[in-house]
């Protein structure tokens, strides 16, 4: 009988002990997914939102209606952005001067749509520590320059305009230069090298 109850204190006490590390070892696979989860948020966000709405572009930008020209842009790397605009006649009252009867998007508008989507790269900073939002701090974001930008095709109201932009920061602080390209339908109709100017302050 002594025999008995000390095998059966042993084999619940050797129970208790698996009970006990394996709510040990739950706990730490707990933290463990949880760290990992915070790890990919702020290290590699891109798996989960790489693309922004226009809505979402304008908690980024300062531009707004009717001076943004953005639709949605989507972050590729490092370096690299993709953005779209629905450019549509009703929404650019500036088509009915440029110009009547043949309206024809401006080609400083153009540069300009190129400089925002690119803007938008130059805070992927911010973007791989989750902040998506820069509403409520001072940022500022100018093109300073344009350089070898040529206009090879007319661009039209009610399109698709999409937009490729390789951005590098430059040695001077807060200067970025922009290689970009800019297509309808495939087909390229700028192309061109901007110098912007971006820094936001927390």
């Amino acid at each position: 009988m002594q025999n008995f109850l000390h095998i059966t204190l042993g084999i619940n006490n050797f129970e208790a002990k698996i009970q006990a590390n394996a709510s040990v070892f739950i706990a730490y696979l707990k933290m463990a997914l949880f760290l990992h989860s915070s790890f990919q948020t702020q290290f590699n966000y891109a798996e989960d939102q790489v693309k922004f709405d226009q809505k979402e572009v304008e908690r980024l930008l300062k531009h707004k209606k009717p001076f943004l020209f953005v639709s949605s842009v989507e972050v590729i790397s490092e370096t690299e952005i993709k953005g779209s605009l629905d450019l549509k006649k009703e929404d650019n009252p500036f088509f009915e001067g440029h110009f009547p009867g043949e309206p024809i998007m401006p080609g400083v508008l153009i540069i300009e749509a190129l400089s925002q989507v690119a803007g938008i790269q130059t805070f992927k900073p911010f973007l791989d520590r989750g902040i998506f939002t820069l509403e409520g701090l001072q940022s500022y974001l100018y093109l300073v320059r344009v350089k070898d930008f040529a206009i090879k095709g007319k661009i039209v109201p009610d399109c698709r305009i999409d937009f490729e932009a390789e951005v590098n920061a430059l040695p001077i602080p807060f200067f970025y230069e922009a290689n970009g390209k800019i297509l309808v339908d495939g087909i390229c109709k700028a192309v061109g090298e901007l110098v912007l100017y971006s820094r936001v302050e927390e």
